[in-house]
Formats: structure tokens, C-alpha cells, sequence
């Protein structure tokens, strides 16, 4: 069984000149001592305060990997 903790992953994109910043949510295993990435959803939105606050609701709810992928998707729609 995993033991999955949530964290927010920055990226810098450059393309023709422009520079941007944006924000994804990685997953991770972190039981014995041993931190393995399960998943990672790159590039969600440009607001960091946003993906914290979605990473700490994760976490605090102890949301399942099973669910990840739905809930950012639910995330994006709104």
C-alpha cells in the first residue's frame, strides 16, 4: 500500500523569446525512508497560490492515486 504525499512542481517554459512559469502536482510514495514519483501532472495552471492550495486539500483529505488525475481534471473545469 502506498503512502502518497502530494507537492507542487515548478517549471519554466521558453519558447520564441517569451519565459513562463506554471505549476503542476507530483505524487509520491513516501513510505520507508524511500521518496518514488507514482504520477505527475505538469503545466496546470500559471497561479502558484492555486496549486498549493489544491496540493494541501490532497494531502489533508489523504486523496487516493486512483483519484488524482479526476480531481485535477475537476480543478481545470471549474
Amino acid at each position: 500500500m502506498f503512502s502518497v504525499k502530494y507537492d507542487i512542481v515548478e517549471e519554466t517554459y521558453r519558447c520564441d523569446g517569451t519565459v513562463r512559469t506554471s505549476y503542476g502536482i507530483a505524487a509520491y510514495d513516501a513510505q520507508n525512508g524511500v521518496t518514488e514519483v507514482l504520477a505527475a501532472l505538469h503545466d496546470i495552471s500559471v497561479n502558484e497560490q492555486e496549486i498549493c492550495t489544491l496540493v494541501d486539500k490532497c494531502n489533508e483529505l489523504s486523496l487516493s492515486l486512483e483519484h488524482f488525475e479526476d480531481v485535477v481534471v475537476d480543478f481545470l473545469s471549474k
